[in-house]
């Protein structure tokens, strides 16, 4: 009303409605980007630490014969979590150059967002800091289950006690 008398502005209700409604669809699609990305965290930090106890079970007797011949502990937890950081760089090059790919084929098929906007934005920071909350969990879970694993000392891990 303020806007209307002093200043002569003809604006209409529908459209501070349609601002506000595209605003709360704008939060909820933000917050619901982030909690995927945490629950794909979650079931990433999941999958390494089943993966790495049913690998472990399997190589008990390997790893122990390193430890009785003198290798730490940090050594071989050193091990695995280049590993880990060289599979996840890799899969990490990997979908951003099929994501570029498909990125480039969607304005030749036409599906183009107002000419100027594609649908997939590949380079931004919620991309960067999933990748780098990814590494650094991912690094953390190694470490603690490995070095939890790894207690035990090389008779038991032989002989399996």
């Amino acid at each position: 009303e303020f806007a209307k008398e002093q200043f002569k502005i003809d604006i209409e209700m529908s459209q501070i409605n349609a601002k506000e409604n595209f605003n709360e669809v704008s939060i909820m699609a933000n917050i619901l980007s982030w909690t995927m990305i945490v629950f794909a965290i979650v079931c990433i930090i999941l999958f390494i630490v089943n993966l790495l106890q049913s690998y472990f079970q399997k190589v008990k007797r390997n790893l122990g014969t390193f430890k009785a011949f003198g290798i730490s502990n940090r050594e071989l937890i050193s091990v695995y979590v280049f590993i880990l950081v060289v599979i996840i760089c890799a899969s990490t090059l990997l979908a951003i150059i099929v994501t570029l790919f498909i990125q480039g084929l969607l304005p030749l098929l036409g599906i183009v967002k107002d000419d100027v906007y594609n649908y997939l934005d590949l380079f931004s920071g919620k991309t960067l800091g999933a990748v780098v909350i990814i590494l650094a969990s991912s690094i953390y879970t190694v470490y603690v289950v490995m070095k939890h694993l790894l207690k035990a000392t090389p008779g038991d891990l032989i002989y399996d006690r």
